[in-house]
């Protein structure tokens, strides 16, 4: 609902999220809206991002190197930077997911066949400690699947 409001109440071209616990590399902006310039018919664009586990996690919970799967691909919400007109395309965030918001929307985004880039830079490093929703609620990983439900019947329906 946050999102959904914090969207409604943007005035700006583009869009982009951070996490409170997760890290923005310099240059992240800069670099997509260079790819916005290239190529003005792109509505999204990615880049590349990194797991890290947070040293102040509990031992046991998660090895350090248990997540480090390196620098990777990833359509994370706090890796994009989004023409608002894709949101207003697409539509808002699900409110009845703790997870599984972005992947929702991301799913019906590309349904409209929205055009999408991936940088080849990292800019995001996301941090996994033991406050994630899922670390807390391991259950709250069914909403991922409640989202490709979703979009399963969407395309059905289509």
């Amino acid at each position: 609902a946050a999102m959904n409001r914090a969207l409604a109440l943007a005035t700006g071209e583009y869009i982009a999220s951070l996490d409170s616990d997760d890290l923005w590399l310099p240059g992240k902006t800069a670099a997509q809206l260079a790819a916005f310039a290239a190529d003005p018919a792109l509505d999204l664009v990615f880049a590349l991002y990194r797991d890290f586990v947070s040293p102040e996690l509990p031992p046991g919970r998660i090895t350090p190197g248990a997540r480090d799967l390196g620098v990777r691909p990833g359509p994370l919400f706090g890796s994009l930077l989004a023409r608002r007109s894709a949101f207003a395309a697409a539509g808002g965030f699900p409110e009845n997911l703790r997870v599984g918001q972005f992947l929702d929307w991301l799913a019906r985004a590309r349904a409209l066949g929205l055009r999408e880039l991936t940088l080849p830079l990292h800019v995001l490093d996301r941090r996994i400690h033991g406050a994630n929703t899922t670390m807390r609620s391991p259950a709250a990983g069914r909403d991922y699947l409640l989202a490709l439900k979703s979009h399963l019947d969407r395309r059905r329906a289509a």
